[in-house]
């Protein structure tokens, strides 16, 4: 089987306050910092950002165990890698993609459907049921047996 992980994975990343100094909220550069500053132009001091958490925010760091935001959680995040970048084994995998309101859909082939057409190829299924002339047939071999048996009708079953 093909590892669908190699074509889309499920990851636990940093939160912004995991690894920022006393757990404040830590930017990923100054550029940002400064975006999000003029954004709040205007603002009481109390709700304008600050940067007291730092710089060098990287999503792709584990979350701080003891972390009071996320509890060492960190943020459920979606990773892709380039399709370039797929393996042989993952291509035969990767059907494509497709842009939904959602945001993207990774398509994939059904591997369940293909390891049952490799199965009735080899035939390993025994999907049709002969019913006449077939004397191994279970049905068959019931009603000949009773046949022959001793079994006879009853008027008035009780309850």
């Amino acid at each position: 089987m093909i590892d669908a992980n190699d074509l889309v994975q499920h990851r636990r990343c940093a939160c912004h306050y995991c690894w920022g100094k006393g757990h404040n909220y830590m930017w990923c550069d100054e550029v940002e910092f400064a975006e999000e500053l003029a954004k709040a132009e205007g603002l009481p001091e109390s709700l304008q950002p600050k940067d007291v958490g730092g710089y060098g925010f990287n999503p792709f760091m584990p979350p701080h165990s003891s972390c009071p935001r996320c509890y060492g959680v960190g943020e459920s995040t979606i990773y892709v890698p380039d399709s370039k970048l797929h393996g042989p084994i993952a291509r035969l995998l990767y059907r494509g993609t497709k842009k939904t309101k959602d945001g993207l859909e990774i398509l994939m082939a059904d591997q369940d459907k293909a390891m049952e057409m490799v199965a009735r190829h080899l035939g390993m299924f025994n999907d049709k049921l002969k019913v006449q002339g077939d004397t191994e047939n279970p049905l068959t071999v019931l009603i000949r047996e009773l046949q022959g048996s001793s079994l006879q009708p009853v008027a008035n079953p009780p309850d």
